[in-house]
């Protein structure tokens, strides 16, 4: 319960899981969408090492693969 308090007023704490050789960790994929534009949006979660909760880090548009 203190950790969920603690989060609410100092906001989550950051990935503390390593990624590949000890790297930033991994963020995962909470949905993605396609606007009516053909726009792809992804949003980005992360679950907090304090509380573990899964919040959202990222909103971002996935460029076009072009040959």
């Amino acid at each position: 319960m203190f950790r969920q308090f603690t989060c609410r007023i100092f906001g989550h704490a950051p990935l503390t899981t390593s990624g590949w050789a000890g790297g930033v960790g991994y963020a995962r994929t909470a949905w993605d969408t396609i606007d009516g534009m053909g726009t792809w949006h992804l949003h980005l979660s992360a679950e907090c090492p304090r509380c573990g909760e899964q919040y959202l880090i990222a909103n971002v548009h996935v460029p076009e693969n072009r040959p």
